[in-house]
């Protein structure tokens, strides 16, 4: 009897231990060696995707995203609602595929150039 209460004890602890899962750090998007051009990737985006509605003339939700300094200064809460993170999936007319968000977050991560 003791050495089947030892038997399920330890049997008990081997599972449980195997349903840890190892950490895997995850690879920051930052660690990209390929640099972001605002002009080239970022604007043609902006206008793409979200101009129609966030421009001077409507700045839907107060948002207002013509030049560099509007995107960079709601650059954190334009990824949150990309990735619809606490806030509206935008653009309203269906999600952005990844490669796109990645592109604006590695923007992000790189100190949101002018370039």
């Amino acid at each position: 009897m003791k050495q089947r209460v030892i038997y399920i004890l330890g049997l008990i602890f081997i599972i449980l231990n195997s349903c840890n899962k190892d950490k895997v750090p995850e690879q920051t998007i930052c660690s990209s060696e390929d640099v972001v051009s605002y002009s080239e990737d970022i604007e043609p985006l902006i206008q793409q995707q979200c101009l129609g509605c966030h421009d001077l003339g409507g700045g839907s939700g107060g948002y207002v995203f013509n030049g560099h300094d509007n995107v960079s200064s709601n650059a954190s809460d334009m990824l949150d609602a990309m990735n619809a993170n606490g806030l509206q999936l935008m653009p309203q007319n269906g999600p952005l595929n990844d490669s796109l968000i990645n592109l604006f977050e590695l923007w992000i991560c790189q100190g949101k150039l002018n370039n």
